[in-house]
């Protein structure tokens, strides 16, 4: 009897806990309590799994989003068609046909979404979902070039497109030729990269799968491509809510236990920055330092921390990572995603705070004297780290 369970989503939950002398069901407080959880959960993978969201072309599957710092991105429209014609030669009826299914695809997506918004006190699609300069086109009709979209906020909304955006968008582009074959071509400006440049790189190129998507988060009648700087259905209904406040009521953050950090995580024993100065004996003793720490205090740190604070997981796999949730664990996968532990004697010192390489999934702690067995000083050290990257940019 202990060991039946009812299936909710991936979930198995017991209907009978342990009791002296036999076992007892469990009560109804306890297995509504785990059902929600469980199916928040369920909910919250589904969205996690965007990336692997494909439409057939023939025998091929092309995939409609790709991963970016922070959630994921809808391919451009450009990229789609170009992996489509390369499966389908020159064939313009499958083309459009193809084209069209994407879009349905994305709009079917849309109405999942907009049937999940309804129940704003359960938050089951997470942030990550939609990246910011999309919220704020298909929730509010607001665009890049906007009066009311200030020019600090789109700079950090296309981080996830491009790092350094004040260089890599704005500085490298002001005082060029908008034409480069056009010798009578205007300059780029300020402006006219704002109001130009950036709606059309990071929106415009993707019209049609955004489009499909406003197109299912909007009741009665198709929208089109024409109308997509209108937003969603929803934004005029949703256009005066401010964004900080538009995510806080409609989206709810990624949905993560404690084991599912721990399972990611992988120990990096013993690295260093140039040769290691010591010799084997005593490279020995600091793994076996390491190790202990790796399965002591610092998975004694995590679950502490989670226990307290509902947001520290989302925040610590965001210091780790630059992304606010676990990408989802596709069975049979040759590379599953993990988050790397490293232990470096060279940086950061003894002692100091701990370091994070967003690139490759890594946080890096000290090699040797490893906060000198200090719980507190750990905990100090990694709270200081987590609040200076609260908010992920890249200078």
């Amino acid at each position: 009897l202990n060991n039946l369970s009812i299936p909710v989503g991936e979930t198995m939950i017991r209907l009978f806990e342990d009791a002296e002398g036999g076992v007892k069901p469990v009560t109804n407080e306890l297995l509504e309590y785990q059902i929600t959880r469980a199916l928040k959960q369920f909910k919250s993978d589904c969205w996690k799994q965007l990336k692997n969201l494909f439409i057939p072309v023939g025998e091929t599957m092309i995939q409609l989003f790709k991963d970016a710092e922070g959630g994921a991105i809808p391919v451009t429209a450009k990229l789609l068609e170009k992996q489509i014609t390369r499966v389908l030669k020159s064939n313009k009826a499958q083309l459009d046909g193809a084209l069209k299914r994407a879009k349905a695809y994305m709009r079917a997506v849309g109405r999942i979404m907009f049937n999940t918004f309804q129940a704003f006190n359960q938050h089951s699609v997470p942030r990550s979902t939609m990246l910011p300069i999309f919220q704020n086109l298909i929730l509010r009709g607001c665009i890049p070039g906007d009066d009311n979209y200030e020019r600090d906020d789109i700079l950090k909304h296309i981080v996830p497109f491009t790092p350094n955006p004040e260089k890599n968008v704005i500085k490298d582009r002001i005082g060029m030729k908008i034409d480069e074959e056009d010798d009578s071509s205007q300059l780029w400006t300020p402006d006219s990269i704002f109001n130009k440049l950036i709606p059309d790189t990071f929106i415009h190129s993707r019209s049609l799968l955004l489009s499909g998507l406003e197109d299912g988060l909007s009741l009665g009648g198709k929208h089109t491509l024409s109308k997509l700087e209108e937003g969603s259905g929803l934004a005029s209904a949703l256009r005066a809510i401010p964004l900080e406040a538009l995510q806080k009521i409609v989206f709810g953050k990624s949905t993560m236990t404690v084991e599912e950090v721990l399972a990611v995580l992988e120990p990096n024993y013993c690295q260093c920055e140039g040769d290691w100065e010591g010799n084997d004996e005593q490279k020995a003793d600091e793994q076996r330092a390491q190790e202990h720490f790796f399965e002591g205090d610092f998975k004694k740190y995590l679950r502490e921390e989670a226990s307290k604070n509902s947001d520290f997981l989302e925040e610590f796999v965001q210091f780790c990572t630059g992304s606010n949730y676990l990408p989802f664990a596709s069975p049979g996968v040759d590379k599953p995603f993990k988050i790397t532990v490293e232990f470096n004697f060279t940086q950061p010192e003894p002692g100091c705070h701990p370091m994070a390489h967003t690139c490759v999934d890594t946080i890096r702690l000290p090699g040797t004297g490893i906060y000198f067995g200090s719980f507190d000083k750990l905990c100090k050290k990694m709270k200081e780290a987590l609040a200076q990257c609260s908010r992920f940019d890249m200078e």
